[in-house]
């Protein structure tokens, strides 16, 4: 093993120790700073060296930065990090380094989830269509369109949410009940919207994702509650 990548090993262990806990450690805390200086830097020099010579390394390197960089789109996780790490996974075991099923599970479930999502995501009338069919009633609403609809109203209780928008005086308000989660933002003043998506999760796809960029809510069930023209 050459230098570069000797050093590449030395970044991605100091990484390890400064960002994830080892087994039964006393008195360990975070390092965030640097433990995210050397991930970078084990990255950096992996991913423009002119050769891979460890492709296992290179894939747990990858696999490292998916998890830990929180805000990046599901677009970049997949195609930075998640899709290199299952090829780079393929070719180690084709050279016979040893990898574990646990990682090789982890990878794959990754993978498949991602790309289910980004399925799900894309700006295509067959997608449309089939988020416009996760909501009861909906397809009975003529006229009416997600984009730039506007949130007039918006309650949640324990269990169950409402959510009126209204689109070119067409209000349309949405139940959803069976309440997993959700995320409310934006401002209220000028919050139009630009992208609908809806469409059961992949872990679990009992319950639905709902998504128009100020509302995110995951349920069991969303229908037209009422329509007011």
């Amino acid at each position: 093993m050459n230098n570069l990548w000797k050093r590449i090993v030395d970044n991605y262990q100091i990484a390890k120790q400064c960002l994830w806990c080892p087994k039964n450690a006393s008195g360990w805390h975070r390092q965030e700073d640097k433990g995210r200086y050397h991930l970078w830097q084990a990255y950096y020099e992996a991913k423009t060296a002119e050769h891979i010579i460890d492709n296992l390394l290179y894939a747990r390197i990858l696999m490292m930065m998916s998890h830990e960089h929180f805000n990046v789109s599901d677009y970049d996780r997949f195609h930075k990090y998640i899709a290199p790490a299952r090829e780079a996974y393929s070719k180690a075991v084709a050279t016979g380094q040893t990898v574990t099923e646990q990682e090789l599970k982890a990878v794959n479930l990754s993978f498949e989830s991602l790309q289910y999502t980004l399925k799900k995501t894309e700006n295509t009338r067959e997608q449309s269509m089939a988020a416009y069919a996760c909501v009861d009633g909906l397809n009975d609403i003529k006229d009416f369109c997600f984009h730039d609809s506007k949130p007039v109203y918006f309650e949640h209780q324990d269990n169950r949410a409402l959510l009126k928008l209204d689109y070119d005086g067409i209000c349309v308000t949405f139940e959803f009940t069976d309440l997993l989660e959700f995320e409310a933002n934006g401002d209220p003043t000028c919050n139009w919207i630009n992208d609908f998506y809806c469409y059961p999760l992949f872990h679990n796809p009992e319950y639905y994702f709902f998504d128009v960029g100020y509302y995110r809510i995951t349920c069991k069930q969303i229908r037209v509650y009422k329509e007011n023209n």
